[in-house]
């Protein structure tokens, strides 16, 4: 049995190693990445966080870090 990745209650964040359309199988780690260059407001050195998928079709799920503006996103974003 296969499922969807745990959704994010941080707009901010999104899933780094699923491509929208792959199923997702018991055991399976999701990670998920700031959006544009932002960082985890509690440190920007953290590249992801990540959810498992466990039997039941349960997902263990990190603890949501919201994303904040970094100097290198507000670069990226006026050189567009």
């Amino acid at each position: 049995m296969a499922a969807e990745p745990v959704e994010s209650p941080e707009p901010s964040l999104e899933p780094l190693n699923w491509d929208g359309s792959s199923s997702i199988a018991v055991n399976d780690v999701i990670e998920y990445t700031c959006k544009g260059g932002m960082k985890f407001a509690n440190d920007f050195h953290l590249d992801s966080i990540a959810a498992t998928l466990l039997p039941g079709l349960v997902w263990d799920e990190p603890e949501w870090i919201p994303c904040v503006e970094s100097e290198s996103s507000i670069v990226a974003v006026s050189e567009e």
